[in-house]
Order: C-alpha cells, then structure tokens, then sequence
C-alpha cells in the first residue's frame, strides 16, 4: 500500500503515461487533499496556471454527467437535431480551482488553464448508469463533443467495499481502463502535511502518541464517530473555533469540548485526546522558553516532555530571535527528543539548517546527527 508521501510520484508517472489512476482507501485518510497537493506541486513544478476541478460523482446523475438534450431545428431542410449541453460538472472556467506557484489562487479571472486535473470523488459509489457514461471519459478524453484539454489529466477516487460506503460494483471494462492504488494512513505522511497546514501542536503530538487509533486501516463495525485524519482534523478546528483565546499552545477542555471531540472521534478516543490537551495546557508557554529559556520549567514526566518537545518545534523558524531561545532550551530535555525536535523543525522550516543554533547543536551532538537528519 501507498502513503500520501509515496503515491504522488506514482500518480504522476501514470497520468504522464496516459494511465488514469484509481485510489481507494478508506475514509478520512486524505485522498482528496493528497490530489490538490499534486495539482499545487504541478503548478510549481510547470511555472504556470494548473487547474482542478472535482466532481463527486457519487451525486450526480446521468444528466448532470453527461448533460441535457436539447431539440434544435436543422439547417437547410435537414432533419432536426439533439446536441447536449455541456455537463455542469465539465471542466469550465466557471468550476475550476486555479493553483499558481504552488497556492490556491483567490481569485483567477481568465480562461480554463491549459493544464489540469479532472478529479472524479467518490467513483467507486456512483451507479452503473454514472460508470457507463465516465468509461468514455476515462478512455477516450471525452464525453461526446466535449474533449479534455490536450494538458488535463483525469484521477479517479473512492472507497473500497469493506469500508461500507455505499460502494457499487465496478464494471469489469471500466476496471480494466484504470490502474487501481490503494491508500493507507501514516503517521510521517500526515505529520508534514498537518506541521505545513498548520495543526496545532498539541493534535500533532497527539497523533504521534496515539497513532494506533488515528491511523487505521479498518472502519469500525459500529456505527457511529470515529476517528480518522480527517475526523481529528475537524475537532481541532472545531476547538479553536470554540475557544478562540487559547494560544498556540493550548486548547479548550471543558465539557463543550468534550462532546464535540466526541461527535467526531469518537467515544473510544474523546478521553484520550482530551487527557493529552489537559497535559498540555498545563505545560509552559512557547513565550516563555523565548523569554526565558534557561529558567523555564522542563516537564517532568516523559510524555510531557513529548508534547513540550512538539509544540517548540512548531513554532522555531530559522529567525534568531526564536531559534536562539528554543535550542537553547531544547538542549535541556532528552537526546531522543532533541532529534524528535530537530526532525520536526527542518520538515517546517529547512532554513533552521543554516542558523548558527542548529550548527551548534551539530557540534554538541554529532553522533546524533545522523539520526537526526533521517527521514
């Protein structure tokens, strides 16, 4: 199985080779995010406009994909003719998202980009009807009249049947069109995401701690919440929006937090995530370690050495005024965690390579550097 750091640069190969990729994986894991990653790096990696546009084909139905009839007089005696208008959800500069250098644009006013991604969500669920009317587009590039630019590629995601998503029954001639990928969850993946999107720190560690119940393969057999990537990034954002006065370092833990991490991981995880923000919120301020680096309390137990460990590496850049003070601090705390710190922090900001701090720390640690560097 693949992980969104390894599937992209198979997804590339496919699609520069003419080959429509097909990820399937469980819910949550990142699938529609994996795909605008690789449509933001395109726009890098071309120096131009990339655009994408998704269709949830599991909504839509067969008029919606492949558009409406409509009578029209023929010329010059001829008999009448039907033509279909072009599909709602077809590749127009009304519905496309339009990436530059790497970041979704806000605002883009000018033609469909040349180059691009025709993402089909949730493929797996649609019907038959849907299936058929897509195989054309997933062989020849178009849907009757309408052609896919000369630069646009088409990806296909869904769920898998175990995942008891409404999935139907492929078409075996549709199968045979694709070639299939199967997504799972990692931690290292969804950490450089999360430290890049900007998480909070405390969700972070957390995932890191608890990996065995944010990153599963299998969706539980009962109903109800449960925790995915996906899910636990909603609560995070979900707890930020219901306290916007915590810090960056802490985050609400009242009864109200409680019964929305609930609602969205799940009960089995709620008493876990929330014992790991208590933990937290009861660590030091980054302000205070930039303040005052040597004083500042280092936690006690382990695990609150962890999340401390966590939430410095978060927010060190490679501006002195932060680096100096944080790996000044970070020396105090175990070896293993300063790789943990220094690990994390290069994934944010490889600038920290060139700060006089980190090259000190190599001097002070340099039978760890290596490890330190890795992965």
């Amino acid at each position: 199985m693949l992980t969104t750091e390894t599937m992209p640069p198979v997804v590339t190969a496919l699609i520069e080779a003419g080959v429509t990729p097909y990820i399937k994986g469980p819910p949550g894991v990142g699938k529609s995010d994996m795909v605008r990653q690789l449509v933001a790096d395109m726009s890098k990696d071309l120096n131009r406009p990339v655009g994408l546009v998704t269709a949830i084909v599991s909504g839509l139905d067969p008029a919606d994909a492949r558009g409406f009839l409509i009578p029209m007089k023929g010329d010059g005696g001829q008999p009448p003719l039907v033509r279909a208008t072009m599909p709602p959800s077809w590749p127009n500069k009304f519905n496309v998202e339009v990436y530059l250098d790497g970041v979704k644009a806000d605002h883009y006013d000018g033609a469909l980009p040349a180059n691009g991604v025709f993402f089909l969500d949730e493929f797996s669920q649609a019907d038959v009807d849907l299936q058929k009317v897509f195989a054309q587009v997933i062989l020849e590039r178009r849907l009757g009249e309408h052609a896919l630019p000369e630069g646009w590629h088409i990806i296909c995601a869904g769920n898998r049947v175990e995942d008891r998503a409404g999935v139907v029954k492929s078409l075996a001639h549709l199968q045979n069109r694709v070639a299939e990928l199967h997504l799972t969850a990692s931690y290292p993946a969804w950490e450089a995401w999360a430290v890049r999107n900007g998480i909070h720190p405390l969700v972070i560690s957390f995932a890191k701690a608890h990996a065995g119940d944010v990153f599963v393969d299998a969706v539980p057999k009962n109903p109800g919440p449960f925790c995915t990537p996906r899910s636990l990034v909603m609560a995070e954002r979900a707890l930020r929006a219901l306290d916007p006065s915590h810090s960056e370092t802490t985050l609400p833990d009242n009864e109200a937090a409680m019964e929305i991490v609930s609602g969205l991981v799940g009960e089995g995880v709620m008493p876990k995530l929330i014992s790991h923000i208590r933990l937290g919120n009861d660590l030091p301020d980054v302000e205070d370690v930039i303040n005052d680096p040597v004083e500042t309390k280092v936690p006690d137990r382990i695990d609150a050495r962890f999340v401390m460990t966590t939430a410095l590496a978060v927010h060190a850049t490679s501006k002195p005024e932060a680096a100096k003070p944080i790996f000044r601090y970070i020396r105090r705390v175990d070896k293993e965690l300063q790789i943990l710190f220094v690990q994390t922090t290069l994934k944010r900001d490889p600038g920290i390579l060139s700060t006089a701090e980190f090259s000190e720390w190599v001097m002070a640690n340099n039978d760890l550097i290596l490890a330190a560097t890795a992965g």
